[in-house]
């Protein structure tokens, strides 16, 4: 059995969820707007501070336009309170 490492002080289940419902398909699809929403999609936070935000695409040339659209995502995402302190994206590119 692997011991998971923590900095400070474990979350609570509920920090946890909170997280976790902050990545809920109609806030984010409503806050990014239908054109950005088909592009990427938000999945999780990549780091325990939530700052950086791991975004799945379906193409290199979908990955590209994200990187190219990433202030105006970044703009878009920290309208949410979740999202308030997100200062970077990670561009995933999602395989069949």
């Amino acid at each position: 059995m692997h011991k998971i490492k923590t900095h400070g002080t474990s979350p609570t289940l509920q920090q946890l969820l909170d997280k976790a419902r902050a990545f809920e398909p109609k806030e984010l699809q409503q806050a990014l707007g239908k054109q950005l929403w088909q592009l990427c999609q938000p999945v999780g936070f990549v780091d325990p501070k939530g700052h950086i935000v791991m975004l799945c695409v379906a193409s290199s040339c979908a990955a590209m336009e994200v990187s190219l659209r990433k202030p105006e995502i970044l703009q878009q995402l920290r309208q949410l309170e979740a999202f308030a302190q997100v200062r970077d994206v990670r561009i995933c590119v999602q395989t069949p």
